[in-house]
């Protein structure tokens, strides 16, 4: 089962638009999705959440993107509450991939605890 159906709206300063509307079912609290992806490595640099009266809601937009051991990250997000007019922004200073971690960690019930 698809959650999102997708198309390109345009391609435009080295980056792809892509429009996802989400599945009936899809329970994401979203109807839609607007993405601005780099046309150079497939990473979003921006994404647009609308709620499901269609109204613009939040917007997230990734900074300082840069391959760490293999994996393209954002070291800078910036998520903006359009409603609440609230903004967070989030910095990783340290990133660690591959560290060995078990999948029982990433459980429901490990997480709980």
């Amino acid at each position: 089962d698809e959650k999102w159906s997708s198309r390109l709206v345009r391609a435009e300063n080295e980056q792809y638009v892509l429009e996802l509307q989400a599945a009936k079912g899809n329970d994401t609290g979203y109807s839609q999705l607007i993405l601005w992806v780099s046309t150079e490595n497939f990473y979003p640099l921006k994404i647009e959440f609308y709620d499901q009266h269609n109204k613009l809601c939040k917007v997230l937009t990734n900074h300082k993107i840069q391959k760490i051991a293999g994996y393209l990250v954002a070291q800078e997000m910036e998520m903006v509450d359009v409603i609440k007019n609230h903004k967070t922004k989030m910095f990783l200073e340290e990133v660690e991939f591959d560290t060995g971690l078990s999948d029982e960690f990433f459980t429901e019930r490990y997480l709980s605890r």
